[in-house]
């Protein structure tokens, strides 16, 4: 394990440090299902599914596969598949690089994967890998601005350099690996000093940002949903 995979793992096997603020994952739930709708019968990945809930739905009338780094985040997310009782789903503890289980599906979910990868290019080309030809890619990204780079610099929770995604950046890696845009999610307008602020009120302020059209423009955080042509 390289180093900065390790220090992602240390991080992420500290489940606290994610879940302690777990309205981004109510968020995302929803977000994913705006996305997606009700299917049934699909193969999906969940690559960095963290404690299983944004994805956990879908294990009742689907396939499921939950990947994520830390071995805590997989065990949590065991015991939500019991609580919920979605039986018809598999775990593995990897990353995206090391993952071995090589089967191709018709809908990865990456959601905040690319900010803790090795790399954004090899990420997308081993994500690209795993889909099947018309397959969709749901991907979240955050937009890091000059000013939005400066100020991770002074508030990063991390012990890690993440990686400074962009749109225009992921865009361009998309584009290269013959993945088609088919719908684009802008949201979240968090600033320093608001993770103090109560769960329930944080949520309710995402998802304000994400259904208000105008506030959304100005959203520093992206889902997007993508086709691999074929």
């Amino acid at each position: 394990m390289i180093d900065k995979e390790k220090k992602v793992y240390e991080f992420f096997n500290e489940t606290n440090n994610y879940l302690r603020k777990d309205f981004g994952i109510h968020c995302r739930k929803e977000i994913l299902f705006d996305l997606l709708g009700q299917i049934k019968n699909k193969r999906i990945l969940d690559i960095g599914c963290g404690n299983g809930m944004v994805s956990m739905e879908y294990g009742h009338s689907n396939y499921l596969t939950l990947v994520d780094i830390s071995k805590n985040m997989i065990k949590i997310s065991k015991n939500n598949a019991i609580t919920e009782k979605v039986d018809n789903v598999k775990f593995f503890v990897s990353s995206l690089d090391n993952l071995k289980n090589k089967k191709q599906y018709d809908i990865i979910i990456a959601l905040g994967l690319l900010a803790h990868t090795n790399s954004l290019k090899s990420s997308i080309e081993n994500l690209k890998k795993r889909l099947k030809k018309g397959g969709y890619l749901i991907l979240q990204f955050s937009e890091f601005s000059s000013f939005r780079h400066y100020m991770s610099k002074l508030f990063s929770k991390y012990n890690y350099e993440i990686n400074k995604t962009t749109k225009d950046e992921i865009s361009h890696l998309l584009k290269k690996n013959n993945f088609v845009q088919v719908r684009e999610i802008r949201y979240s307008l968090l600033f320093p000093g608001m993770g103090l602020f109560p769960n329930w009120l944080l949520y309710k302020y995402t998802m304000f940002t994400y259904k208000n059209k105008f506030i959304s423009k100005f959203g520093t955080d992206y889902i997007i949903k993508v086709r691999l042509e074929k």
